[in-house]
């Protein structure tokens, strides 16, 4: 429950920072504006307020907090299991770093519908009065996706984000379990 809770807590945190980066990236990735990124950012501002940046924000957490409480533990309950048929030796830097890429890849996949949802506020524009409040809403959105795609729709690119997020995760617990190693001396 310490790590679950603490992974949480820090989704939160960091979300503080992603989530304006992550609107003007997938606004500039979607060609909803022609400029650069800076002209995107100075866009939002101008049309939406400082809370356009932070559109999707509270998707965001609810995507990437119950990714972190599965992904965690079960990056653990993994290395655990490599302990066992290692006679209690901690495990490899590699064991780790598979320990992750199936532990991200878990928690991708079971996470998916929740960036679709995520991605679909990122993605639009607009406001609805003069304090330029984002009008967007996830529960229209979600009816949105399901009356358009059904529930197939609330996967779409599950392939590619299960596979990116399996190989990020090998590559940053493998790095971290191999920091880990050079830190306590270990070879």
């Amino acid at each position: 429950m310490v790590h679950m809770t603490a992974a949480a807590i820090s989704e939160v945190v960091s979300c503080i920072v992603r989530v304006p980066t992550e609107v003007i990236k997938q606004r500039r990735q979607a060609c909803i504006h022609d400029g650069s990124s800076l002209w995107i950012l100075k866009s939002v501002l101008r049309n939406e307020g400082p809370l356009g940046l932070y559109k999707g924000f509270w998707t965001t957490v609810l995507r990437d907090a119950p990714y972190s409480v599965i992904q965690f533990p079960l990056w653990e309950y993994f290395k655990m299991n490599f302990r066992k048929m290692r006679n209690g030796q901690e495990p490899t830097p590699s064991e780790g770093a598979l320990s992750g890429a199936v532990a991200g890849a878990i928690a991708g996949a079971a996470t998916t519908p929740l960036d679709v949802v995520k991605t679909r506020i990122m993605l639009s524009t607009g406001a609805t009065d003069a304090t330029r409040r984002p009008k967007v809403k996830m529960v229209p959105i979600i009816a949105q996706i399901y009356k358009d795609h059904g529930v197939m729709g609330f996967f779409a690119g599950f392939v590619p984000r299960v596979i990116w997020i399996f190989l990020g995760g090998g590559i940053f617990f493998g790095a971290y379990e191999k920091a880990c190693v050079l830190i306590d001396g270990d070879s």
